[in-house]
């Protein structure tokens, strides 16, 4: 008797065409899989005498690409691959939707039952034939259902106590004296805590750890965090952040429940409570302990070179990224240097876009960690003043600077403009006044390492040099003397082609010899030192590319080649006034796109939009037909250009308050 073929159902033939589309992506898998590519060159081998050989960097892109669209290809193949198998098996050709129709509908099951429940049966078996996909449907959603309920059960189980199982849960004991100073004290709501499932599980040795190094080193942190984090009294969320930020950077609300236990929830859009400085700086404290602070223990176990100074400079450092404290500890640990301890600081592996802001930031840190700033120099500076230096005189080849030059450039450039200070910042509350009177009442004394310092290379002492000539071209123009700042920043440039601060404050030191002579040729000159600036960036971008200098750099292109455009608007010479507008829109616009490039903040951004607009205006004001109309300068430009001279700014400096355009 000739053997009974299986049939298929219906379900298993609509499963053959995903299985055809998944065998096929597995077999182009195959063949991307068997490409040749050619191993590709280390990128030091694409440099000749210290010059990048551009044939050979093309040779270099091209290889990667081959490798790229190999490695690529085959990722995507793969993922596409198992992607349709998983459709099938979940929405169409289900494995238990298969066992249903041969179970529900054998035949053995309808002709052995009677009455009603084989009529169910039957019924229930021509259901699921007559319609695969929604009978798949329902089983998959079943599914999740099943899934979710089930873990809903899993994690409350978990959430029980076990009698004999040791507590891990943060606790802080003096709770009261803790929060003593927070002006918010019914913060700690209950349907707040309720709200929250984030509760931190660290040992009571790491908890310990915490409490002690948070009563050790509070002053100091405190000094070094007001200057380094943006204080905001009200909530805001910042650029490209999901979250809004309160206090001293925090993005968490820190709350304690009844038995002491540290809670945080994530600050939500339009619900983050509005702090006084004292309740912000509460906040603070208990960031560090439930996060920071434990990392910094963890991080610092059996390394070497870290006592009280390098441990208060890993916090400021890790403060918004605690798992940087790890490798950071771990490189001074191995570190031979004061050099190499300092150069420890510059790891970072997190998004370009924050890197040159990081890298600004962990100078200040590493500054400390060595000794060469300390405590009562952060008290001097303005809050937020590490995101006033260039980081391209601080940081090259990889290296920290802290000649004494830089370190009097970095202090200065801080200092510049601004009247309010961390230490005025401080005197306002309570809290901040007893800050300072252990700030100023001394720390223990700190034990030097035995580190050795490295002899200065020829490129420092040349980087050295011009700075020196950059330090004193700041006081010339500080004293209004812009033709001897501008020779002294041309001799800083003359002595290290890479000071891309000399560059951008040579451009403003024209600008403001253009306003004073009423001068194209001066603008010019300013519009020619971004060009050279600029273009030395651009021959080195993984060097020197900044995107703040950029920015600032093409504002003051902008603003002089707008005063440029009145000048001749005002001689009549309209094609030569429109031409200036048209370029000093387009240097607004190249601002403006590297602010957003590297998030350089709303008002930032607003000011350069602000410009745009402007200068947009006053093109639509010139007359459409060409022709020498003599239009005198009105009171109206004459104020335009007090303004003007009014709103110029150190580049990477003055931080943009909305108000300057």
């Amino acid at each position: 008797m000739a053997q009974q073929k299986n049939k298929t159902t219906r379900v298993q033939r609509m499963g053959n065409g995903p299985r055809f589309v998944a065998d096929k992506f597995k077999s182009g898998r195959q063949v991307v899989a068997k490409w040749q590519v050619p191993d590709t060159a280390h990128i030091n081998e694409l440099l000749v005498d210290g010059k990048l050989d551009l044939k050979k960097l093309g040779v270099w892109i091209k290889e990667n690409a081959q490798v790229g669209a190999k490695v690529s290809g085959v990722g995507l193949l793969w993922i596409m691959e198992y992607l349709t198998r998983l459709l099938n098996v979940v929405l169409i050709d289900n494995v238990a939707l298969r066992a249903m129709e041969r179970g529900i509908g054998n035949k053995k099951t309808r002709v052995a039952g009677q009455g009603k429940g084989s009529k169910v049966y039957a019924g229930l078996s021509n259901a699921i034939k007559k319609n695969p996909a929604v009978a798949s449907y329902v089983v998959y959603y079943a599914m999740m259902v099943g899934v979710l309920i089930g873990g809903r059960a899993l994690v409350q189980e978990n959430d029980k106590d076990e009698p004999d199982a040791p507590k891990q849960e943060v606790k802080i004991e003096d709770k009261k004296e803790d929060v003593a100073t927070e002006a918010i004290s019914t913060v700690d709501s209950v349907d707040l805590i309720e709200s929250t499932a984030d509760l931190q599980t660290i040992s009571p040795e790491d908890a310990q750890f915490a409490k002690q190094a948070l009563a050790e080193y509070w002053p100091e942190i405190a000094v070094g965090l007001t200057e380094l984090e943006t204080y905001r009294a009200s909530p805001k969320r910042h650029g490209s952040e999901s979250r809004e930020t309160n206090g001293l950077g925090c993005t968490w609300t820190y709350t304690y429940d009844s038995a002491g236990r540290l809670h945080r929830k994530a600050n939500a859009l339009g619900q983050t409570k509005t702090r006084d400085k004292a309740g912000n700086y509460e906040q603070c404290k208990r960031h560090l302990l439930y996060e920071t602070l434990p990392a910094l223990k963890q991080a610092t176990l059996n390394q070497q070179n870290i006592g009280a100074q390098q441990a208060v400079a890993l916090v400021m450092a890790g403060y918004q990224r605690p798992a940087d404290m790890k490798e950071i500890a771990r490189r001074i640990s191995n570190a031979q240097t004061v050099q190499q301890l300092a150069d420890a600081f510059s790891y970072y592996p997190g998004a370009e876009t924050w890197r040159e802001g990081t890298l600004k930031r962990r100078w200040w840190c590493a500054a400390y960690a060595i000794g060469v700033i300390s405590a009562e120099d952060f008290l001097g500076l303005p809050r937020d003043a590490f995101s006033k230096i260039n980081i391209n005189n601080v940081y090259r080849n990889g290296h920290f600077l802290f000649g004494t030059e830089t370190i009097e450039y970095a202090l200065n450039r801080a200092r510049m403009g601004e009247k309010s200070s961390v230490k005025t910042f401080l005197s306002d509350f309570d809290e901040g006044k007893n800050i300072l009177a252990q700030v100023s009442a001394g720390q223990a004394e700190r034990t030097s390492l035995d580190l050795a310092v490295e002899q200065q290379t020829a490129q420092d002492v040349q980087i050295e040099g011009s700075m020196k000539k950059l330090n004193d071209a700041d006081k010339a123009f500080a004293a209004g003397k812009y033709q001897q700042a501008a020779d002294l920043y041309l001799a800083a440039i003359e002595t290290d082609a890479d000071n891309m601060e000399a560059y951008s404050s040579l451009a403003l030191a024209y600008k403001k010899l253009g306003d004073e002579n009423k001068s194209i040729q001066y603008y010019e000159k300013c519009v020619q030192a971004v060009k050279d600036g600029n273009a030395r960036m651009n021959a080195n971008k993984a060097l020197l590319l900044d995107r703040d200098v950029k920015a600032s750099s093409y504002y003051n292109a902008g603003l002089a080649r707008e005063e440029m455009g009145k000048i001749y608007q005002g001689q009549g010479n309209v094609a030569l006034a429109r031409r200036n507008y048209d370029l000093a829109a387009k240097n607004y616009k190249t601002a403006l796109e590297n602010a957003q490039m590297d998030d350089l903040g709303d008002a930032r951004k607003q000011t350069y939009q602000k410009a745009i607009n402007r200068v947009q205006q006053q093109m639509q004001s010139l007359p459409q037909s060409g022709g020498k109309k003599k239009t005198a300068f009105n009171s109206g430009v004459q104020q335009l250009r007090q303004k003007n001279a009014k709103r110029d700014i150190f580049l990477y400096g003055k931080e943009f308050d909305g108000n300057l355009a």
